[in-house]
């Protein structure tokens, strides 16, 4: 048996608003319990690496918690806004592979603790999981699901001290999450979830409202200690990881929570748009694994993993038994070979979505040496060039891919802005890139990209210099949100006398499924320093949608591996495109919506005030 590693490092990439909120109002007031950080660095030397973009870490050292931190253990800032992306599970794969990369051979004698930024970790679960590498583990598995943070939030606050540590016992918190699931566990729950997502990769047992049961085919390698510095990462980390870092297969299972508790708190809306399989049967579970799950994944639902907030319960034995003939039947029923750890089909869609969605230019000799899968470096693979071919890619698309009316109408509301122009948003490289070429297209325009969580600084510096001030800004949004209406009056201040300032609302470059937006209430102020000139909606008609959902669909499946059916899904895809540009150019030249009709993108043109309004607004909270 190998020696206890002679170092500990916790991993945490955090990026974007949301996730540094989670991160400082959560996950790292939990973190700071007794037996989590700090007991770690009482077992050994310990170090807290945070993997964050500049900006992002800029907010997170100003937490008082933050200072607590670093008086408990060593802590390492790596930035990592060149790997940010719209891709979640690649950009987290590239940070852990690459903070792991790092630390060179010593990365043998290291316990590395890998986490997400919005973990709510029981009193005592660190503890617990490293324990287990220090007896000789080379890898430590765990389940874990989503509770809702509107719910489970208030609670949460409650249980922190004056310092603002959350130091609260597992049975406490499987009390609190077990009244607080969110929608996405709750569709789960054999017996009570009335259909299967077709990514479903776990299920639940209700026992009692104190216990629940749980089979995870996809769980999260909470804690590793490589045996290997020569590995290759070609699918997301938690199907990658444990067999690439620890190939000899010496890996436990949390499978109490009293050892280790970890919940996720998620808003409410926030839930992934899935279609429906089929009821939840061993059958159609086998079915939906075929697409995706690995031998590692097979053998994890092997493992009860129990989730109780008061002692054993006495039907808890009944619950693992009907869950164990449960999995027994989808093993039975799945014929198909195991997926590969390695370059899994899921990897290259992942990678092209991050490379196509990425804040900066990727390099791929660089990914490929975080990777260490140096195929990165000759080709970006053959579904990617296929998928440009018969969609296009953002903004690029073709003229009957699902976001061309968007984008369209996108240019069109551009066109009012001219002169010095500031565009707000979080798009990726390549859509600033284009937004500058069709900038250079007009005469006497400049475009400067603010990122909306630093445009308020800039507003701030701006209003130094009036001089200084835009005549026009463009502010690009997914959602109408509170942000959202805080920041208009903001960029108020920001645009000259008689300036124009255009909200552009929807998912417009999406390459996943179509998000719909809702049409804001009170978006302009009512002080008279904006007008509304013009207000552009994309509608979704229910034909249109039936027609490029299911355009879309058979386009996947088509530039999947060749098979039989593919020249079917190719066929079936194409004869749509052809409806589906027809409904494209009727959404385009439709000025007006028709009655309950939905919107993929609205464009509001707004005009500030000839009177000269130069003063910041006060900022609530």
């Amino acid at each position: 048996m190998r020696p206890p590693p002679g170092d500990i490092q916790i991993l945490l990439p955090v990026w974007g608003e949301r996730y540094t909120r989670d991160f400082l109002e959560l996950s790292l007031p939990s973190l700071m319990a007794p037996g989590n950080l700090p007991a770690l660095s009482k077992l050994g030397r310990c170090t807290f690496v945070l993997l964050a973009p500049v900006g992002d870490a800029d907010v997170i050292g100003k937490s008082p918690l933050w200072a607590l931190l670093r008086a408990c253990c060593a802590v390492r800032v790596q930035y990592i806004d060149n790997l940010i992306s719209q891709s979640s599970s690649t950009v987290l794969t590239l940070a852990y592979a690459w903070a792991i990369r790092e630390v060179g051979r010593q990365a043998l004698d290291t316990c590395f603790v890998l986490l997400v930024a919005d973990y709510v970790v029981s009193d005592g679960s660190l503890l617990a999981v490293v324990e287990r590498i220090f007896s000789g583990a080379n890898g430590v598995l765990a389940g874990n699901f989503q509770v809702t943070r509107e719910v489970a939030l208030p609670c949460l606050e409650k249980r922190k001290n004056d310092a603002g540590v959350l130091a609260i016992p597992s049975r406490t918190l499987v009390e609190i999450s077990l009244k607080a699931l969110h929608r996405t566990t709750l569709t789960d729950i054999v017996h009570e979830g009335r259909s299967l997502k077709a990514e479903t990769n776990r299920l639940f047992w209700r026992v009692d409202d104190h216990c629940m049961v749980g089979r995870f085919f996809l769980m999260h390698m909470i804690a590793i200690r490589p045996e290997i510095l020569d590995f290759i990462i070609a699918a997301p980390s938690d199907y990658s990881f444990i067999p690439e870092l620890c190939p000899s297969g010496n890996i436990t299972h949390m499978t109490d929570s009293d050892d280790y508790f970890v919940v996720e708190c998620q808003p409410q809306d926030c839930a992934l748009q899935t279609t429906a399989a089929g009821r939840i049967e061993p059958r159609s579970v086998a079915k939906a694994l075929a697409s995706w799950a690995t031998t590692s994944h097979r053998d994890n639902a092997r493992h009860a993993l129990v989730f109780h907030a008061d002692g054993p319960s006495p039907q808890v034995a009944d619950a693992i038994a009907a869950s164990e003939i449960f999995v027994s039947e989808v093993r039975a029923d799945s014929a198909a070979l195991p997926m590969p750890f390695r370059h899994h089909p899921l990897w290259a869609r992942a990678l092209d979505y991050h490379l196509t969605t990425a804040r900066m230019e990727q390099d791929l000799t660089r990914l490929a040496a975080i990777t260490g899968d140096r195929s990165l470096e000759r080709r970006l693979g053959a579904a990617a060039r296929l998928r440009s071919i018969l969609l296009g890619r953002a903004p690029y698309f073709r003229p009957w891919h699902p976001r061309w009316p968007d984008v369209q109408a996108l240019l069109r509301s551009l066109a009012a802005t001219s002169g010095n122009v500031a565009i707000v948003s979080d798009a990726p490289a390549r859509v600033r890139v284009w937004l500058d070429a069709v900038a250079d297209g007009q005469e006497r325009r400049t475009i400067t990209h603010l990122r909306p969580e630093n445009f308020r600084a800039e507003i701030a510096a701006r209003v130094e210099q009036s001089g200084a001030r835009f005549d026009g800004v463009l502010l690009l949004a997914d959602q109408v949100a509170a942000d959202l209406v805080e920041a208009v009056p903001w960029i108020t201040t920001t645009v000259k006398p008689g300036g124009v300032i255009v909200l552009a609302i929807g998912r417009l470059f999406s390459e996943a499924d179509v998000m719909f937006v809702v049409a804001p209430n009170e978006l302009v102020p009512t002080d008279g320093s904006l007008t509304l000139e013009k207000t552009t909606y994309v509608t979704e008609g229910a034909w249109r949608t039936a027609v490029q959902t299911a355009m879309m669909q058979y386009a996947r499946k088509s530039i999947r591996p060749i098979s039989l059916r593919t020249a079917y899904w190719l066929a079936a895809a194409g004869g749509l495109a052809a409806i589906s540009m027809f409904f494209n150019i009727v959404a385009v030249r439709r000025r007006r919506p028709a009655k309950r009709s939905r919107f993929s993108s609205l464009f509001l043109t707004l005009r500030t005030s000839k009177a000269d309004r130069f003063e910041l607004p006060v900022r609530s909270g």
